[in-house]
């Protein structure tokens, strides 16, 4: 059964019931799941009883309201199926979507390619799962899957219990690190280096510290592998490689060494105040 916002009385049933709910400050987290579809609402013998699902949706968005109004500590994520609902409104008062129940690193990555070129990665809601790819079945590494996550706002959903030693010291070095290049991911200027579906793609952010790439590549790719990056400052100094260089001698591209993975790596270019 799916609730109807459409109606006054529910409305206020599902404001009191959060509140109820969100008194216990302990609790800092929200996720709204809408996976269930409404096919055939509608309220018999209610004059404007067609206009259901516009005004489901405009409950929906009093409810949220309140809840940014009363509980502005609590962290709230907007989910439905598909992604239906991740509009200028929902964005407005929550605080991260979730754009597919997808999270096959590969599939994943080919969804989020399409999201960044609309949204920024701060709103984007992004796993590490156990869950494997149903389309683009290469095999991807650990470190891969936690580099899609990381192109937005990284959480992790996997059974860690599973997890070997080896691969519990590599997520916690990955979270780690990236919760060094968070601010810059969240908040840099984004640039798309091609599409998930080539040898070699990247998602490069831009902020006023540093330059992040994240890379992602196939059994296909070159063994020597260069990007020409968007977001470096001319006559800006920057720290790459453990070498110091100007941004001009980057033109022709920064090089990937696939340090991290044979599929996957991570570039960071720290901006330098002065010659170090």
């Amino acid at each position: 059964m799916v609730g109807g916002l459409f109606a006054d009385p529910v409305v206020d049933w599902a404001k009191g019931w959060l509140r109820d709910l969100l008194a216990d400050s302990r609790i800092t987290y929200l996720k709204w799941d809408m996976n269930r579809p409404v096919t055939d609402g509608g309220r018999p013998g209610d004059l404007h009883g067609r206009e259901w699902a516009i005004q489901h949706a405009e409950g929906y968005l009093d409810v949220m309201g309140m809840l940014r109004q009363e509980f502005p500590h609590v962290t709230v994520e907007a989910c439905s199926g598909g992604g239906g609902r991740i509009t200028a409104d929902v964005l407005a008062v929550s605080d991260v979507v979730w754009p597919s129940d997808e999270t096959g690193p590969r599939d994943r990555l080919a969804i989020q390619h399409g999201f960044l070129s609309a949204y920024s990665p701060h709103v984007m809601s992004s796993w590490v799962t156990d869950q494997p790819d149903r389309l683009d079945t290469e095999p991807a590494s650990l470190e891969f899957r936690f580099l899609v996550a990381m192109a937005g706002v990284l959480g992790i959903g996997a059974d860690l219990g599973a997890w070997t030693p080896a691969e519990l010291a590599t997520a916690a070095d990955l979270v780690a690190r990236y919760r060094e290049v968070r601010e810059t991911i969240h908040a840099g200027r984004i640039e798309l280096h091609g599409t998930p579906a080539d040898a070699v793609y990247a998602v490069e952010y831009g902020g006023p510290d540093r330059t992040v790439v994240l890379v992602y590549a196939r059994a296909a790719r070159p063994d020597h592998v260069s990007l020409q990056l968007r977001t470096l400052v001319p006559g800006t100094w920057y720290r790459v490689h453990d070498r110091t260089v100007v941004a001009e001698q980057l033109a022709a591209g920064v090089r990937v060494d696939f340090a991290l993975s044979h599929d996957a790596d991570l570039v960071v270019l720290d901006r330098l105040d002065r010659l170090e």
